[in-house]
């Protein structure tokens, strides 16, 4: 009943964008599982005409509204401010600009091949040679995270990806020698502190 405890609490959820066709699917998928009955809820819609303005109302009152852009450049305002002073403030300008700009589509791609394609070659002779697939070690440390989406990319991309917990490496139980490569992932490993990435080389 209170919109200002609603809003700003911090109780554990999620949010999902789901296509109007696809609400009675979404809802079966938690049939078993997941939240409690009526946990599940709308909160709002996204119009067929993207004004990039973001509205909360509380029955029929509109208790907050403003703009994609004035909301994303008061959210990057200070990292701009620290960008502008310790890179190229040109460049620190230009991607600040960049945000009030509604018809910019951010980080875009143009795929020029078909994901699900068979690149390999059809030679029995190189087949033979790639049954098994290459190792790659994804590192993991405390604090680490995105390492399942690492892994799940270099799966797709036709390696095995193997989990390895720095303790793994430090004890003895894996060695490096044994994968064609590895990925250190980001995140906050060694704390979110200065130098943290610096401790996890050493």
């Amino acid at each position: 009943m209170d919109v200002v405890e609603t809003l700003f609490n911090e109780e554990l959820g999620a949010v999902f964008q789901v296509r109007k066709k696809d609400e009675i699917t979404f809802h079966s998928c938690f049939a078993t599982c997941g939240p409690p009955q009526g946990m599940i809820r709308k909160i709002g819609r996204v119009p067929a005409v993207t004004k990039q303005e973001i509205s909360i109302s509380h029955g029929i009152d509109t208790v907050y509204r403003n703009s994609r852009k004035a909301l994303q450049q008061r959210w990057s305002s200070t990292s701009y401010a620290m960008q502008s002073l310790r890179d190229n403030p040109a460049c620190a300008n230009s991607e600040y600009n960049n945000v009030a700009d509604d018809s910019d589509p951010g980080l875009t791609f143009n795929l020029t091949f078909n994901p699900k394609d068979d690149i390999l070659p059809l030679s029995t002779t190189i087949i033979s040679a790639i049954t098994s697939k290459p190792r790659v070690a994804i590192l993991r440390e405390q604090g680490t995270n995105g390492h399942a989406e690492m892994a799940f990319a270099f799966n797709v991309a036709g390696f095995a990806a193997v989990d390895v917990h720095m303790t793994d490496i430090l004890t003895g139980r894996v060695s490096l020698a044994s994968f064609v490569g590895l990925a250190a992932c980001g995140g906050f490993s060694y704390g979110d502190v200065l130098g943290a990435g610096q401790g996890w080389a050493k």
